[in-house]
């Protein structure tokens, strides 16, 4: 990919609740989904929407932690055994919904599914997707 490709990105912020049902699957509800913010944004190649997506982190998330030798961040692949990343991607097909848009076929190992933990609590969850990007 060429520094001056222009990538074309959507950017979507909501709070997200949920309960287990069981650890099993894809068992568990998603109790609500509120305060959707749904941005369109663009930037120039693939080092600059890596960038970008780290700040949002700090901006959104790491700056309203107060004691950052509690804050656990797990960066990593898409897992299907991984109840978060199912949960994710449960979420993603939610929010389409909600927003009434297609539910495009992403695939998801071209994903890269970013957890932060606060005290042993999720405080975030999140991903930035590499599909069809070059």
């Amino acid at each position: 990919m060429t520094e001056k490709e222009v990538i074309c990105y959507q950017k979507i912020h909501c709070k997200l609740n949920w309960k287990y049902k069981s650890f099993l699957k894809d068992d568990f509800e998603i109790i609500s989904v509120s305060d959707i913010e749904n941005e369109i944004n663009y930037c120039y190649g693939s080092t600059q929407y890596i960038m970008r997506f780290i700040e949002m982190l700090k901006d959104r998330v790491i700056r309203f932690l107060p004691d950052l030798n509690e804050v656990k961040i797990m960066i990593g692949i898409f897992d299907k055994d991984n109840i978060l990343h199912r949960l994710l991607v449960g979420a993603y097909y939610v929010i389409c919904n909600i927003l009434r848009q297609d539910v495009k076929k992403t695939n998801f190992y071209k994903t890269i599914f970013t957890v932060i933990e606060y005290k042993g609590d999720v405080v975030f969850m999140g991903n930035i997707s590499f599909d069809g990007i070059q």
